[in-house]
């Protein structure tokens, strides 16, 4: 498949992100599934800000 944004070709990249399951589930016609959320990695940026 050709994907184009304003007239330039480009191909997608594969980009995955790590998940942990959750406690929390949801249900969806009639059929349940645990919840995923991403696995981040946060660092505090906040030290770096000099005012």
């Amino acid at each position: 498949m050709n994907l184009r944004y304003r007239g330039v070709d480009y191909q997608p990249k594969n980009f995955q992100v790590q998940t942990i399951t959750s406690e929390n589930y949801a249900r969806f016609l009639g059929n349940t599934y645990h919840i995923r959320h991403p696995q981040v990695s946060f660092t505090s940026q906040l030290s770096l800000k000099k005012y």
